[in-house]
């Protein structure tokens, strides 16, 4: 055996050695094993018995193509997967080789196949964990900004996204309303049918108010029975209109020990109203609205009050922004 031949046959990846027509004129041992197929059974055989059926078509045309200019180049685009039909039916993960070679007028080509699989699966086993912990990331953020048991935004996260909004109204010159709510005598929930009771009607509550946000309202568990929600581009008179449906929303909920009804303080803010220059606008805000939700409390409860009936009564502060 020549030093060539001695090269053909004992090179680590699988050779194949195809004319113009396509046609495998030889092929060695590793080919062989690499394969499944006897170098009897692929030589004299269009190279595509080696291709799957699926790609046949292209690959075709790319043969042609190629071999009108052939040169040196690995087989295929850089983000293309490449597979090898075996002789069982079975598809290996492969990364080919073209090389030229030229036999007087004759031209062949020599396909150098190197088995990939490994490496292959090792980066899809890569790529499934980045995955699953970008999946982990995404769950743990969720978990981090909302309240565990009514899926709701969390205080702090409600406080973050309320306090951009408000910039953003700022900017805008557009109102924006803030409702906090609060349920009527839930302790009695919680005192006559236990806690695991209570949960559930916080759960229904939050699931009510979830179905009657529109698609913009900011919604949160304030603290214990009580919510916040955040209206942007609403007025006073919009804001009425929301928390009744809230209100509604609420004392419509089916299926719970009691029925549930809530109270309702509101404040409406429009951008270019006094503040003093060392105020935290959304605090003031939920000053106002608290106090509103307190006086519907001493009206009756299940009710909605708006901050702007309590100037009169209020006081000014210069904390306390002008409604």
């Amino acid at each position: 055996m020549d030093l060539y031949q001695n090269i053909f046959e004992q090179t680590p990846d699988a050779l194949v050695v195809v004319d113009r027509a396509g046609i495998m004129t030889h092929a060695n041992a590793r080919a062989e094993f690499m394969l499944g197929y006897t170098r009897a059974e692929m030589i004299g055989q269009p190279i595509e018995m080696l291709i799957p059926e699926r790609y046949l078509p292209q690959h075709a045309e790319n043969r042609i193509r190629y071999t009108a200019q052939p040169q040196v180049r690995r087989m295929g685009m850089l983000a293309t997967e490449l597979v090898a039909r075996c002789r069982d039916g079975s598809e290996l993960a492969v990364d080919i080789m073209l090389s030229p070679l030229h036999a007087g007028k004759d031209l062949y080509i020599l396909c150098a196949v190197r088995d990939v699989s490994s490496q292959r699966a090792a980066r899809e086993e890569l790529q499934r964990r980045t995955e699953e912990l970008e999946q982990l990331h995404q769950q743990l953020k969720v978990l981090a900004s909302r309240d565990s048991l009514t899926g709701l935004f969390n205080r702090r996260t409600f406080r973050e996204q309320a306090e951009w909004l408000l910039r953003n109204a700022a900017r805008r010159g557009e109102p924006v309303s803030l409702l906090m709510i609060d349920l009527d005598f839930f302790k009695r929930v919680n005192d006559q049918f236990g806690h695991v009771a209570g949960d559930r009607a916080l759960a229904s509550v939050a699931s009510a108010m979830m179905q009657t946000c529109r698609q913009n309202d900011l919604a949160c568990r304030y603290g214990g029975e009580e919510f916040a929600v955040l209206l942007p581009d609403t007025d006073e008179a919009g804001s009425l209109g929301v928390a009744e449906n809230f209100r509604q929303a609420i004392q419509s909920i089916a299926g719970l020990p009691i029925a549930l009804t809530a109270s309702i303080g509101i404040v409406s803010y429009q951008p270019g109203q006094f503040i003093a220059a060392d105020s935290d606008l959304f605090v003031d805000l939920i000053n106002q609205a608290d106090r509103a939700l307190y006086a519907a409390k001493s009206q009756g409860r299940n009710c909605i009050c708006h901050a702007s009936s309590l100037a009169g009564t209020a006081g000014s502060t210069r904390q306390q922004v002008t409604v």
